[in-house]
């Protein structure tokens, strides 16, 4: 008998994969596709995108931040050895910084959605085609879109928090090990997401008087995470203590100085509107909890409270407006939504499952309100950003098309590359060859990606430099504003 169930369910095994892995595939493609076009057809950032381009495969473990950006660490900002592991294992193989950055915010989506579709299919007991299509949209949804727009490693670290707790609820330790431990690598504040989490559930469980065997097993982890990401944070602070990103970002010199009661109330009323992808799903999660009475749900989100009063709070302008990759916690708090719901139950019954599919996709569906209002430095639309990208052949050109224009500099005068040029080939440009806003030294020649987010500080310079002459470079999107009359491989004058 143990043998014909087991051939039995053989078959579902089997289907189950297929449906996890097109669940993957599709997720994994669009961010895929989404960042080559970001690199060869709107223009990368080069402080963010390009950075962390180059160093996904540059292999060097002290994450070196290259002259084009003035040198240093990048450990000075973050403690990612993630890019390390990345570099000298895929990124070997990959080779081109754009794709290397490209598979790895594919892959980010690719988790989210397993960890969605395990979920669902495991202990909610969906249909795998429902549960694929669910965590389809979930590694798709407005929060990731917003991330996708400015893209960084922060959906990497949130789809690694999103598998460790599903593998957990699972009681699979040694795989809940694994994803805690990427999750560690990703940012130094990964153990504090995951300690905090733990923390709010096992009071949760306490208050709602639910007592489960995993409970010392939670302690543990709860604990690793927690002294992981302080030693961490202290490595930081005995290798740079010049350096602090928490009063550069958050609270500034005095401390909080620059929040006042007036300034708090716009910024939720900000968030409120233009955030709208991002806080609604939350509401949701609320009603769908005190409805069905089920407050289990809302750990998750009860778990990033300090995280979003931090942001509330915070100097900088992204941060304080929940922009970009700011609200990632907010990713596996919907998430927990899945596993909350089933309380003390290990699987979900018809009802159960009916009530879980109808509250998710409430959730996913309120992820979708005002992504127009996203922060968009390119804007650039879904449909562009989804585009087939430039085939191989063009982005070797553009990619030639930035060596050319470095190996060229002496014919170019006093020249500036914007974001997009210089995230293509970070090594040949010096810090003072990079465009900033408000560059006050003379200009004769700048090369530009059209349309990209630097264009207005762009058009000024040339304006103010009187940069009349206007050139193409054949096969790339790439432009050159100059005083001089140049003759280039591949450069043609545009009338």
């Amino acid at each position: 008998m143990p043998a014909v169930a087991a051939a039995a369910a053989e078959p579902r095994r089997t289907w189950l994969g297929l449906w996890a892995a097109m669940a993957a595939l599709v997720p994994f493609t669009a961010g895929y596709v989404w960042i080559l076009n970001h690199f060869y057809r709107h223009g990368a950032y080069l402080q963010d995108s390009g950075l962390l381009a180059y160093l996904l495969t540059n292999g060097d473990p002290s994450l070196p931040i290259p002259q084009s950006l003035g040198g240093a660490s990048f450990y000075e900002f973050h403690i990612s050895p993630i890019f390390t592991v990345f570099a000298l294992t895929a990124g070997r193989l990959i080779g081109s910084p754009p794709h290397a950055f490209a598979a790895f915010m594919g892959l980010s989506q690719a988790m989210a959605a397993l960890a969605v579709f395990w979920a669902l299919a495991g202990p909610v007991r969906m249909r795998p085609v429902a549960a694929a299509g669910l965590a389809t949209i979930f590694a798709c949804s407005g929060l990731v879109i917003a991330i996708l727009r400015f893209p960084h490693q922060e959906l990497f670290l949130a789809a690694a928090i999103m598998l460790f707790l599903v593998a957990f609820h699972q009681r699979r330790y040694g795989l809940a090990a694994a994803m805690m431990l990427i999750a560690l690598l990703t940012r130094e504040d990964g153990g504090f997401h995951i300690a905090g989490l733990l923390a709010t559930v096992i009071v949760a469980r306490r208050v709602l008087g639910m007592r489960r065997p995993d409970e010392p097993a939670m302690a543990w982890f709860l604990a690793a995470a927690l002294l992981a990401s302080i030693a961490a944070l202290a490595i930081q602070r005995v290798l740079f203590p010049e350096a602090s990103s928490f009063a550069r970002i958050y609270a500034g010199v005095p401390a909080f100085a620059h929040l006042g009661w007036a300034e708090v109330a716009q910024r939720l009323a900000g968030w409120s509107i233009f955030r709208a992808y991002a806080v609604l799903p939350m509401l949701v999660a609320i009603a769908w909890a005190l409805t069905k009475r089920r407050p289990y749900l809302l750990a998750g989100y009860v778990s990033v409270v300090p995280w979003l009063a931090l942001q509330l709070c915070a100097l900088s302008p992204l941060p304080a407006t929940l922009s970009g990759y700011y609200a990632f916690p907010l990713l596996f708090a919907g998430f927990w939504t899945l596993l909350g719901a089933l309380g003390d139950e290990p699987k979900a019954d018809p009802l159960l499952r009916r009530e879980i599919a109808i509250g998710f996709g409430l959730v996913l569906a309120a992820s979708f309100v005002m992504l127009p209002a996203q922060q968009n430095p390119n804007k650039t639309g879904l449909i562009e950003s989804l585009a087939p990208p430039p085939g191989p052949a063009q982005q070797r050109r553009i990619e030639q098309a930035a060596a050319m224009i470095a190996a060229q500099r002496a014919k170019l005068g006093n020249l500036v590359v914007d974001d997009g040029t210089v995230s293509l080939s970070l090594d040949r440009f010096g810090p003072q060859e990079t465009f900033y806003p408000g560059t006050h030294r003379r200009i004769d020649t700048v090369v530009f990606f059209p349309g990209a987010f630097r264009m207005p500080e762009v058009t000024a310079a040339i304006a103010h430099n009187g940069l009349a002459l206007r050139y193409a470079i054949s096969g790339t999107p790439i432009r050159i504003a100059s005083n001089r009359a140049l003759d280039l491989p591949g450069v043609v004058h545009l009338p």
